[in-house]
C-alpha cells in the first residue's frame, strides 16, 4: 500500500511538471532569442528579429521582460510597415509602464 502512495505522488508529480512546462518556452530560450533578435536588428533583418520577438513574448514571459521586448518587436513591425501589428504592441507595453514617455511616443508616432 505504501509503494502504490509513493508512485501515486510520483506520477503527480510528473504531471505538475509537464503541466508547468506546457506554459511556454523557458526563460533561457526566450533571453536567447531575444539576443539573437537584437543581432538581427542590427544587421536590419526586422523581420527575422520580429520572428524570434513574437517568440520570447509569447504566453508566460515575465513583466519585467516584456517592458524590454514589447518596444523593440513594435519597432520591427514598424520598420516592416507592419503598422497594426506595431500598434498593437505598443499598447500592450504602454498597459505595462503607462508613465514612461517612451511608450506614450511609440504610440503617438503612429497616430
Amino acid at each position: 500500500m505504501n509503494h502504490l502512495k509513493i508512485s501515486t505522488l510520483g506520477m503527480i508529480l510528473l504531471f505538475s511538471a509537464t503541466a508547468v512546462r506546457a506554459e511556454g518556452p523557458s526563460r533561457r530560450e526566450r533571453l536567447l532569442w531575444a539576443a539573437q533578435a537584437q543581432d538581427d536588428v542590427h544587421r536590419k533583418d526586422f523581420e527575422a528579429a520580429a520572428q524570434k520577438l513574437e517568440k520570447s513574448v509569447s504566453a508566460g514571459a515575465s513583466k519585467k521582460d516584456l517592458v524590454v521586448w514589447l518596444p523593440v518587436l513594435g519597432r520591427c513591425h514598424e520598420a516592416t510597415k507592419n503598422y497594426q501589428k506595431a500598434l498593437a504592441v505598443y499598447q500592450k507595453a504602454y498597459q505595462l509602464r503607462p508613465k514612461l514617455m517612451e511608450r506614450m511616443l511609440d504610440l503617438a508616432r503612429l497616430y
